[in-house]
C-alpha cells in the first residue's frame, strides 16, 4: 500500500508543498520532480480485498449529506458500473498527519497554471486553468472558498485516453449541511459539476464529483 511504498517522514509537510517530503536527490524547491519522485514509488493496492460491488453500492447524489456521518459507506473505495452506463467512483486515499482541510483548500485556490496542475499528478495531468474572472483576485488575495462559481479547465488522462474538461465549483451547502461540519471532523469539502469537451457534440455534462477532508489524528 501507499505507507508501504512511501520514506517515512519527522518534518511537517508545508503547505505550499502538498506534497510528501521524500529523501533523495531531488531539490527542494522542485516541485514537479518531488512529486514525480513518489507517484513512481507508489504500489498500487486493493484495499477491498477484491470485493465486488453492486448497484446496491451506488450512493445516489441527493443522499451525500450521509457522507458527514460517521463510519464507513457501503462502497468507500471502488467503482460500479451504473445502470445507464455510466461509472460511480469513490476513493478513499490517507493524506496522514501533516495533511489539512485548509492545505486541501489553498492548493486549488492555488493551482491556476500548467505547471502547477502537474505537480498534482505527473503522468495523468496535462494542463489546468481557470476562467478569467477567477484571476481577478491575486493568490494572496483568494480567501478560502475562492474557486466557488468559477470553473477549472483541465487536460488529463482518463483510463489512457485525454480529456478536456471543465469543472464547475459549486456550494458546499448546495449538498451538505455545512454545520454540521465541525461535529463531525469535517475541515474542507469541494463539490463540483463535470462537463467534458466533445469535438463533435459540444460540452456534455457528465458527472459530479465531491472531495470531502475528515480529520482522523490529533
Amino acid at each position: 500500500g501507499l505507507a508501504e511504498s512511501l520514506p517515512s517522514f519527522t518534518n511537517v509537510v508545508k503547505a505550499e508543498y502538498l506534497v510528501s517530503e521524500i529523501l533523495g536527490e531531488v531539490n527542494e524547491d522542485d516541485y514537479f520532480g518531488r512529486s514525480a519522485r513518489v507517484l513512481d514509488g507508489f504500489q498500487v493496492s486493493d484495499p477491498t480485498g477484491g470485493e465486488q460491488f453492486d448497484q446496491h453500492s451506488i450512493m445516489p447524489l441527493d443522499e451525500s449529506f450521509r457522507m458527514v456521518e460517521p463510519g464507513y459507506m457501503d462502497l468507500e473505495h471502488g467503482y460500479v458500473r451504473t445502470e445507464n452506463g455510466g461509472w460511480y467512483v469513490a476513493c478513499l486515499t490517507d493524506l496522514g498527519e501533516n495533511v489539512n482541510g485548509e492545505m486541501i483548500d489553498w492548493w486549488f485556490r492555488n493551482c491556476d497554471d500548467d505547471e502547477k496542475y502537474r505537480w498534482w499528478h505527473p503522468k495523468d495531468h496535462i494542463k489546468g486553468t481557470w476562467d478569467d474572472s477567477f484571476f481577478a483576485a491575486m493568490p494572496h488575495e483568494r480567501n478560502r472558498g475562492h474557486y466557488v462559481g468559477h470553473t477549472h479547465i483541465v487536460e488529463e488522462c482518463i483510463g489512457g485516453l485525454k480529456q478536456n474538461l471543465l469543472i464547475e465549483f459549486e456550494r458546499t451547502s448546495k449538498y451538505f449541511d455545512v454545520s454540521s461540519f465541525d461535529d463531525n471532523n469535517i475541515t474542507a469539502c469541494l463539490v463540483a459539476k463535470v462537463y467534458v469537451e466533445d469535438p463533435v457534440a459540444g460540452v456534455l455534462a457528465v458527472g459530479h464529483l465531491i472531495h470531502m477532508v475528515r480529520e482522523q489524528y490529533g
